[in-house]
């Protein structure tokens, strides 16, 4: 379940890129370094999911070692293909969204 919960959240950090762009704009990354707020609030919640899952065992209910290397690595891979369902999705006329 930690690594359902990791998953999910990473799902949730990486669909932050392609929300900050509404009109089917492909360019996801224009203008990130100039969003002060939004990398501040990206660093946060980034921070808060490591260290909640890695030593929130008891509060969180979480496994009590965390998540390995390996399933750090699954759950960011998994998470990335929010951006390819993200390209699909610009490519499709909005009627059919």
């Amino acid at each position: 379940m930690t690594f359902i919960f990791t998953m999910f959240v990473l799902m949730q950090i990486v669909n932050m890129f392609p929300a900050r762009k509404i009109k089917d704009e492909f360019n996801i990354w224009e203008g990130l370094h100039k969003n002060f707020m939004f990398l501040l609030i990206l660093v946060f919640i980034s921070g808060m999911q490591v260290v909640i899952t890695q030593v929130g065992s008891v509060v969180m209910k979480v496994h009590p070692d965390g998540l390995s290397g390996a399933q750090w690595g699954e759950a960011i891979g998994i998470a990335l293909t929010i951006l390819v369902v993200d390209i699909v999705l610009k490519f499709l006329p909005d009627d059919i969204v």
